[in-house]
């Protein structure tokens, strides 16, 4: 019988394992964008990854037909964000992949009528016609509101320096964040614990305060207005969902010409 020398054959085991190895797979995640009034695709969507603080990690466009792919860099928590001009922008959940997931992530974009952007008239004031709810809201003076000429006179660095202007709200810090501002209602719970409120942007529920951290999200210069409802009894329907008893806070951004 004819043996092969010790090294030709160690050389072949080695090529076997390498042949047989499987393929270092990444995270990923792909899906289309579709316009959420027509079902048509949406191209040229900035779509970002961004991590669980909301750091952009990538940033890639989608194609014609309304597609994009993303390779997250390592296992873990992760949002999108997608931004385009016409729609509105949008922010999902905390989405958690494993290795060499791949996720299958589906994203519908209202538009912004250009008819959003005409004035209509409230108590005898011209007001932008996405506001119009949150004027009339801020007429029957159920809760605490502040409008674009509020936001522009007090120059806020960050988001959050407004909730101080809110009535019934206050900041704190996270002891293990030191960096990042909580909001929390200045009445406690039953229990002890802090109360927070749930947020709201654009009309759309995102979170509480403590899962959603509107300084990272929003941007300070794309504020409208914010209004409030500390007390649950006060909430308007149209915000009623679960958690409301620590309170409400809403906030509008500005719109975007198509």
């Amino acid at each position: 019988m004819n043996r092969l020398p010790t090294a030709v054959r160690g050389l072949g085991l080695a090529l076997v394992c390498v042949s047989g190895a499987q393929p270092l797979l990444a995270q990923t995640i792909r899906g289309q964008v579709l316009n959420a009034a027509t079902g048509r695709p949406v191209g040229d969507v900035a779509v970002v990854l961004l991590d669980r603080d909301n750091q952009a990690l990538l940033r890639v466009l989608t194609d014609a037909e309304g597609r994009y792919v993303l390779e997250a860099p390592d296992p873990g928590a992760y949002r999108l964000r997608f931004e385009v001009p016409g729609y509105r922008m949008a922010l999902t959940e905390l989405i958690t992949l494993k290795r060499g997931e791949a996720r299958d992530f589906p994203m519908q974009l209202t538009p912004v009528s250009p008819v959003a952007l005409d004035t209509v008239v409230v108590a005898g004031q011209a007001v932008p016609r996405h506001l119009l709810d949150f004027y009339l809201r801020k007429s029957q003076g159920l809760g605490s509101f502040l409008t674009p000429a509020d936001i522009e006179k007090w120059h806020p660095g960050t988001p959050t320096d407004l909730v101080r202007r809110l009535e019934g709200f206050d900041l704190a810090y996270d002891r293990f964040e030191p960096t990042r501002k909580l909001i929390r209602n200045k009445r406690w719970g039953g229990t002890g614990r802090a109360c927070v409120p749930v947020i709201f942007v654009d009309g759309a529920y995102v979170g509480t305060a403590d899962t959603y951290d509107i300084d990272a999200a929003l941007w300070v210069d794309r504020l409208d207005a914010v209004e409030s409802y500390s007390s649950a009894a006060r909430v308007p329907i149209e915000f009623n969902t679960t958690g409301t008893e620590c309170g409400v806070i809403a906030i509008w951004t500005k719109r975007q010409d198509r």
